[in-house]
């Protein structure tokens, strides 16, 4: 049995316990994906003797996508590969541009009977240095408890407000909102509220805020005038955050 490296092992903890993918040591944590794991690597074989491959991973969010396709880019750079993302579908991304990023998630609440109204900032706005893997995970996270918490109100609003230093995504839903007395401990690991509907680990704002933390922005939770809760993200246009 392998032994696991004290550098691989503080890197395991640290990513999966900030809900990120771990960049190193995946091999020790991987269960279950025995099939998935063969073909890719079939795969570098073809290549590797000069052939070509090219595959689709698919998977709802949350279904290990990520994770997979971390421990596949580990193995290829250790057999010498050159190994480079890339989007090959612009204008279904979550972080496209002209306002043409939140065409997959306005689909998915369609589906739902949901509507997503974007009001996009009428300046232009600079590149936000940062990881874009973790402010994608930010947003897909804010978004997706919008969606579970709007539905009686049907509508998520989204707008795009640039400051002197910094940008303001704001994303106000019209669900109940939380209550006065918790908004302050929302982001508190493990800390669930009374309005909670679903069962989970109570994590995901934590996580959101630490990110954005890290990048150097801030979090902001508070209740809309009318109802619903607007959560409003500021990123730092220059890189000044937490190390």
């Amino acid at each position: 049995m392998e032994k696991i490296r004290k550098r691989e092992a503080s890197a395991l903890v640290s990513s999966l316990s900030s809900g990120v993918v771990p960049r190193i040591g995946l091999r020790h944590i991987a269960v279950g994906r025995r099939n998935e794991v063969d073909a890719f690597l079939r795969d570098l074989s073809v290549v590797e003797d000069g052939g070509a491959s090219f595959r689709f991973v698919c998977g709802s969010y949350g279904s290990g996508k990520s994770f997979l396709l971390q421990m596949i880019r580990n193995n290829a750079m250790e057999r010498g590969f050159a190994v480079a993302d890339a989007d090959l579908s612009p204008e279904r991304r979550l972080t496209g541009t002209q306002g043409q990023g939140l065409g997959t998630y306005r689909e998915l609440l369609q589906q739902d009977e949901m509507e997503l109204v974007y009001e996009p900032s009428e300046e232009e706005i600079p590149n936000i240095p940062g990881d874009p893997a973790r402010l994608r995970q930010v947003f897909l996270n804010i978004f997706d408890n919008s969606a579970k918490y709007a539905r009686e109100g049907k509508v998520i609003e989204v707008s795009v407000k640039p400051d002197t230093n910094c940008v303001n995504i704001i994303i106000r839903d019209h669900g109940p909102g939380i209550p006065e007395g918790e908004l302050e401990n929302v982001k508190q690991k493990f800390y669930k509220g009374s309005n909670a509907k679903e069962r989970g680990s109570g994590i995901g704002l934590a996580v959101c805020d630490e990110i954005i933390r890290y990048h150097g922005g801030s979090l902001i939770l508070e209740n809309a005038e009318g109802g619903g809760l607007q959560t409003t993200i500021r990123l730092p246009y220059t890189a000044t955050g937490e190390t």
